[in-house]
């Protein structure tokens, strides 16, 4: 059964214990627990939750939102863009999906 990556942030993965996270080939893991089965390694894959991008010779602060879509067609997000007016977004591709990053306007 292959679990899904959880997306952390970089501050949070080096707030982690050391005993309770794992790199092995390349590929970070975190420790959990689940009732059924007991302790298990989450994969995980560290963002960082603030990039600058340059954008008409200024630099601007995008933070991440927390989001995850799989295409920029995805009804949640349009929903999200929607209700959220006064913000700007932008997508950068990760594996197969795409992190939400926004400012404001």
């Amino acid at each position: 059964m292959a679990k899904k990556n959880l997306v952390i942030s970089s501050a949070e993965w080096k707030r982690k214990n050391k005993d309770s996270k794992l790199v092995s080939k390349g590929q970070k893991y975190i420790m959990k627990y689940n009732d059924k089965i007991g302790t298990y390694l989450q994969p995980v894959e560290v963002i960082d939750k603030i990039k600058y991008v340059k954008e008409n010779g200024k630099r601007y602060k995008y933070t991440f939102k927390g989001m995850k879509v799989k295409s920029k067609s995805n009804p949640i997000f349009k929903k999200y863009v929607k209700s959220t007016p006064n913000l700007k977004y932008k997508l950068y591709k990760s594996d197969k999906e795409y992190l939400v990053y926004y400012r404001k306007k």
